[in-house]
């Protein structure tokens, strides 16, 4: 099967005005820094994020996890009650939807990438911007991460294990060997590419 990408033309690390934006955000040059993005609905999942931050939060706490995307009603709620419950409300920031376009100013100041249950395109989009990401075994997309080489594949469901996976994020050398990593995965996923690919099987079946 041929699978869909991104276009990383689009989507690549910036680095120009990382130190602006991550002022705006409340970010300390030092903090490593999550990120998810998509729908924050109960089937994303995002309530994991919160609850692995809590158990991350007892060994480090130099870290951010910026959640983009549109959160509304009942679940929002239950959210900023579980962040303020755990403590955790200098640990994350809530970014409003932004046009598709704008989404790698949000990934170039990223360490990480988590998607604990459902995945998308933002996932590759990600990986395109250099951030190696922490998704679930049983995504539909698992495929398309090297487990330990461009990013990490967690139990779903399993939040000390999603925990354990961002821990890992803090080191340095792992992230920045996994980013590049990533960066060489989301070129295989190039919308060119794909294309090409479909001309070619149009081709042979003619």
């Amino acid at each position: 099967t041929i699978g869909l990408g991104c276009d990383t033309q689009v989507f690549a690390r910036k680095t120009t005005s990382n130190s602006e934006e991550k002022r705006e955000l409340g970010i300390a040059p030092d903090e490593t820094v999550f990120c998810y993005v998509g729908k924050i609905a109960p089937e994303k999942g995002v309530h994991l994020i919160v609850d692995a931050a809590e158990l991350v939060s007892h060994e480090r706490k130099d870290f951010k996890v910026i959640l983009v995307g549109q959160a509304r009603g009942q679940y929002h709620g239950e959210l900023i009650n579980r962040i303020r419950d755990a403590g955790l409300e200098h640990h994350f920031v809530f970014v409003p939807p932004v046009p598709n376009r704008e989404l790698s100013r949000y990934y170039s100041i990223s360490d990480a990438g988590v998607w604990p249950t459902q995945c998308s395109l933002t996932m590759i989009e990600a990986m395109a911007c250099g951030v190696p990401v922490v998704m679930s075994s049983e995504s539909g997309a698992a495929e398309r991460v090297r487990n330990g080489i461009d990013g990490f594949l967690y139990t779903e469901g399993d939040v000390r294990d999603l925990a354990t996976r961002m821990l890992t994020m803090f080191n340095a050398d792992v992230r920045g060997a996994m980013s590049r990593a990533a960066v060489e995965s989301a070129k295989e996923q190039d919308w060119r590419l794909i294309v090409a690919r479909f001309l070619n099987l149009y081709q042979e079946g003619r």
